[in-house]
This record gives C-alpha cells, sequence and structure tokens, in this order.
C-alpha cells in the first residue's frame, strides 16, 4: 500500500492556487492537480500548448476558457479535454473562487513534460 501525502497549496501573485495532489505512473508521466482561481484571475498564467494533454474538471465555480481559439464557458460538473499542444488559458470572471481539478498527461511521442 502507498499513501500519497498532499503538499501545501502554492499561490501565485496573480491570485491563483496550484496544489499539486499527487504524480503517478512509473516515469511520473500523470500529475494531478487542484487549481483555485480567484475572481479576475486566469489559469495558466501564460495561456501554453504544451506536450501535455490535460482533462480540466470545474468542481466549484464558473469558468471561461479559451481553447485553441474557441471560447467556452464552464460550470461545476463539466470536464473538458485539451489536447497536447492546443493553447489554452481559463478565466474567472465572476465573483467566486473557481475550483478546477487538473489531470495532465505527457505526451510519449515527444517525452516532454
Amino acid at each position: 500500500m502507498e499513501v500519497i501525502r498532499r503538499k501545501e497549496a502554492k499561490k501565485t501573485e496573480r491570485k491563483v492556487w496550484f496544489d499539486k495532489l499527487f504524480t503517478v505512473g512509473p516515469s511520473r508521466e500523470t500529475q494531478i492537480m487542484r487549481v483555485v482561481v480567484e475572481p479576475g484571475a486566469r489559469s495558466p498564467l501564460e495561456g501554453v500548448g504544451n506536450h501535455q494533454a490535460e482533462y480540466d474538471y470545474v468542481v466549484r465555480g464558473t469558468t471561461v476558457m479559451d481553447i485553441g481559439g474557441e471560447r467556452v464557458s464552464l460550470s461545476a460538473g463539466d470536464i473538458v479535454y485539451i489536447p497536447s499542444g492546443v493553447d489554452h488559458v481559463g478565466y474567472n470572471e465572476t465573483g467566486e473562487d473557481v475550483e478546477i481539478l487538473t489531470v495532465v498527461i505527457e505526451d510519449r511521442e515527444t517525452g516532454a513534460r
């Protein structure tokens, strides 16, 4: 049996909390994170398209995401898949925190994280 302990969340200057819950897989290819985006903030901060596929599950609140040039609104209970290499950024345009559970999966073709 293996117990994985939570690490303390890190807050960025732009009102976004990243709480890496754990990393799994023989080569640590899958990461699971809890992200809290405060009102008026965005995540990821740089609006990236990297070599990782990503699933974002909205736990609480409502977010607007730009994914590959398409704008979509997501609320609690919604999930979105973002393929590797696709630029994306989420915005909290509400007055309440948005909580997202993010699963990041390494692109095995490039080996990048």
